[in-house]
């Protein structure tokens, strides 16, 4: 494979396997131990059916409220204690292989290592869209993270 060729696989294929997650009416997984990629799509699943769960609860208490106020308050509150918290979540994730060293591929971007389906979803889902060789790579994020909330104010820096 060229660089040519693999340029962007990872996110490629993460894109279209959770869009044909998102758009399917039934999924067949089956969760070998070496699947690692359907262990991912079974996590998204997972995720979206939590997270749909968490939103109905709030919702459920809507069939109570009359006024066009109370209805934007209950909104509100789905935005604040479930969408904004999760959506602004930072990850971090590290991973060492020896053969990132390699010249003839480039870094995570191997025809034989980490899952590429895999690779997509660590793609998408960490703060700085970075997989990274060792967990020293992410202290120093954590630090300026955690100084940075320490000096910020909710009502100003909060989203």
């Amino acid at each position: 494979m060229t660089e040519e060729e693999n340029n962007r696989l990872a996110e490629k294929i993460c894109e279209a396997d959770i869009e044909r997650l998102w758009n399917s009416d039934y999924t067949v997984l089956c969760p070998e131990q070496s699947a690692i990629g359907t262990m991912c799509e079974m996590g998204v699943l997972y995720g979206w059916k939590y997270f749909c769960n968490r939103i109905l609860i709030c919702l459920s208490e809507l069939t109570t409220i009359k006024t066009t106020e109370e209805r934007a308050k209950a909104f509100d509150k789905i935005m604040d204690e479930i969408v904004w918290p999760q959506f602004n979540k930072k990850n971090y994730a590290h991973y060492f292989d020896i053969r990132t060293n390699h010249l003839n591929e480039k870094d995570w971007r191997r025809s034989f290592s980490i899952n590429q389906f895999l690779y997509g979803i660590i793609l998408a889902a960490t703060a700085d869209g970075t997989l990274h060789n060792s967990f020293d790579e992410i202290i120093p994020m954590l630090q300026k993270e955690y100084i940075k909330e320490e000096q910020m104010t909710f009502e100003s820096d909060w989203r």
